[in-house]
């Protein structure tokens, strides 16, 4: 059995109140790589020595043309993933998702990048979003913060065994808050 270990990744998704106080987070579909055609935030994965906030804020620029500092963002999920590519191959990484409740412009997706950016009160339906995520996303969009295992065939497109979720570990957070500028990839 052969292990490979993935830079840092991280996804953001700006929220914006509406006029009733409820929350609305925005999706895209992606058009490439990761999550084909399936609903997520703007993300993707950093080099190894960017910081998980730093990569999301990045990211959001360059998908959506939106500006957020990476201090300004909020740490509400953690998801180690491991997909099985081939019998003897798993791949492994680390996903930091993170709300942006202060940014600025207009969202503009990025061509060949993503599209479709839409605005939901609630996470969009389980059979549009990647595999693992209705295990999770509409608990943290609910105000959860989760730590989450999940295992993936080859391409992440189904789950191999249960998703196990459970409250960020102290330890996360305190890697997140307290170095928000170091990367936190295991060394090759």
């Amino acid at each position: 059995m052969r292990e490979e270990w993935l830079p840092d990744m991280a996804v953001v998704f700006p929220v914006r109140k509406c006029d009733d106080g409820r929350p609305e987070w925005l999706f895209i579909k992606k058009l490439r790589k990761i999550g084909v055609g399936k609903w997520n935030g703007p993300g993707g994965i950093g080099d190894p020595k960017e910081t998980p906030r730093r990569i999301a804020s990045r990211e959001l620029k360059e998908e959506l043309g939106l500006v957020a500092s990476p201090l300004s963002l909020t740490l509400v999920a953690v998801i180690d993933s491991t997909t099985q590519e081939t019998e003897h191959l798993f791949v492994q990484g680390r996903v930091w998702i993170y709300f942006a409740w202060k940014w600025a412009g207009i969202p503009v997706p990025a061509p060949c990048e993503v599209a479709e950016p839409t605005w939901f009160r609630e996470a969009p339906p389980h059979e549009d979003l990647m595999a693992g995520d209705p295990f999770w996303l509409p608990r943290v969009l609910s105000g959860e913060r989760l730590h989450v295992k999940v295992l993936y065939g080859p391409e992440r497109k189904t789950l191999i065994g249960d998703v196990e979720t459970s409250v960020i570990p102290y330890s996360l957070i305190l890697l997140d808050s307290l170095h928000p500028h170091r990367s936190f990839a295991p060394s090759p």
